[in-house]
Parts: C-alpha cells; structure tokens; sequence
C-alpha cells in the first residue's frame, strides 16, 4: 500500500498468515490491558458517539481522494460519515462520485480523523475499539494510528481486515518504514464466521496497549475481546523522539473500497489485479486470475457499513 496525503503513508503487502486463534465476541471493552493489569491510567478520550454528528473538536471527515496513491476506488465524502443512535457508520457505496481535485471514483465511502484538527494522543497508551466489520473482497476496513511525524516513521493497524486474503479474519500490524522496515510486524487471526452477504458482523473489541520497554524499546500488545494476539518489541525505537511524548499519534477510521492489497470488488475473487499476485498465497496465478485460490471468498456487497460503538484512549501514568 501506498497511501500518502497530509504526511499519511501505508505501505505494505499484506503478508502470509503468522498465527491463527479463534475468539469470541464480549460484552464491552476490557477496562485494563491485557499485558498491564494493575496499570494506571488517565482517560484521554472517551468517545461513545453520542451526539447526532460528529465532535469537530475531536474529529474530521475527509472529502479527497486519501490513498490514491494505493489505487483505492472511492471517494470520501462527509457524507459518508453518519453518528445516529450511538454509533459511528462509516457506509460505502457503489456510486460514481466526482471528488473535489475533479477526478470521478467508481465508488465513495468515509473516512475520519484527528490529525488535521491538530489532535495528538500520548505515545504510551491502550488504544481501543469496539466495532462490527463488513465482509467482501474490496472492502478494507481499518483502525489506525499515525505517528505525528507521518506514517513513514510508523504506523500501527489495530484493526484491518483483508478478506480476500482470509475470509472471516482480522489484521494487527506495526510498520516502521525508516527503522525496521515497512512490515515489522503482521499477526492475522479469526474473527467471526461470515455473516449473511450485506449484513454486518457481530461486535468485537479490539486494541493495542504500547508500552516502554528499558530505556529505548517500546512493546506493542495487541488484543481481540480481551484475549492477546500478538505481540511485538522494538528495542530500539530511536523515532519515539521525533514527537512529544503526550503527544505523539493520531487516530484515523476509515473503509477503503478497492486498492492494490484487497481486490476488485466486482471481480475475480482471490486475485489482486493491481500486483499481479493472488491474495491468499502472494504469488502470480498459475494459469490466470481464475486459478487464484478463492475458497470463501465473496465479492462486496453495496452499501457495506463499518460501524464503531467506541473508541477509547488510555494515557498511562508512569
């Protein structure tokens, strides 16, 4: 992935499967990490999207064309961004929409953020979500920090799903482009059995708890329903300089439609036309896009909702 606007960078393939667990969905976001269970914290933010519109203080709705350079398919929209009966619903739809620098999409869809506002959370922290994610090949749902020095200096995908490459799963990843390289860590896992095509998923809980480790290392835990599931230690972290340590990451939430790393979603399910590979094995097909394994594998449904209930942040006391 290649996604660049306003310091913004994803770049990666999305990778082999590492490990596999199977979870269950709980009834609210576990109040303490999993890898720090006496910690103390402050509340950074605590967002039940309560209101019937979005808190300008506290978020953006993008109206551009935020990972064209990943060749993703829609454009956002603010209108594509709905608070109503305590839920955030971010909605793709198959609809030809004209963006604002007079490009056409095939599709249009939503996107929001902090960092344009200006709005910057600590390095160390528990980072949380509760949301139910839509399935389908195309469909890229994702909940992400950017460190405030951009994305190139390093990323962390709590949430993202990539479901031609593993129907009914979910993706953590950090990607330290300048320091470790883009893919410092992947860990896929299973989320849920595929809902009825059109139909959200159930809700899950989903977060990461970052952590110093010595004098220069940071620790990323991530956790589904309250369950660890994967974990990974830079030991050097020299970029967690670059930025004030209270204020170090932005939050972005967003569905991507199309793009180089999850497919058409109108074709060809298994295949990634974009890099010539198929998704589940990262290698050319053996005889055409029809010989990609696909096992599973359904095309995208319209419109398809990613829906979020809450997202809290944690400053931990040190």
């Amino acid at each position: 992935m290649n996604r660049v606007l306003r310091s913004g960078y994803r770049s990666s393939w999305p990778g082999l499967v590492v490990a596999a667990a199977v979870l269950s969905a709980s009834a609210c976001i576990a109040p303490d990490p999993p890898s720090a269970p006496n910690a103390r914290f402050d509340v950074a933010l605590d967002e039940g999207f309560e209101s019937d519109r979005l808190d300008p203080q506290r978020w953006i709705a993008y109206h551009n064309r935020y990972g064209h350079g990943n060749n993703e398919l829609a454009c956002l929209t603010p209108q594509n961004v709905v608070v109503a009966g305590g839920t955030l619903r971010l909605t793709a739809r198959a609809e030809p929409t004209r963006c604002p620098d007079g490009v056409e999409q095939p599709y249009r869809s939503g996107f929001v953020s902090s960092r344009e506002l200006d709005r910057w959370y600590p390095l160390f922290g528990r980072f949380e979500i509760r949301a139910r994610v839509p399935h389908g090949q195309g469909l890229w749902p994702a909940f992400w920090l950017r460190h405030r020095t951009g994305a190139g200096t390093a990323e962390v995908d709590v949430l993202e799903v990539f479901h031609s490459q593993r129907p009914g799963s979910v993706s953590h990843a950090v990607h330290l482009p300048r320091t470790r390289g883009v893919n410092a860590f992947r860990r896929t896992v299973d989320l849920e059995p595929l809902p009825p095509a059109g139909s959200p998923g159930v809700w899950h809980d989903f977060a990461v708890d970052i952590r110093p480790v010595g004098a220069t290392g940071v620790r990323f835990v991530f956790s589904l329903n309250g369950t660890v599931t994967g974990t990974f230690t830079d030991p050097d972290a020299t970029w967690i300089t670059e930025a004030p340590a209270e204020a170090s990451w932005d939050l972005a939430v967003n569905l991507a439609v199309g793009g180089n790393w999850v497919g058409d979603p109108a074709r060809d399910p298994g295949w990634l036309p974009l890099v010539g590979r198929c998704a589940r094995t990262g290698e050319p097909p053996a005889a055409g896009p029809g010989s990609c394994p696909a096992d599973g594998v359904r095309l995208a449904t319209f419109p398809a909702t990613f829906e979020i209930d809450r997202i809290r942040v944690l400053a931990y006391r040190s």
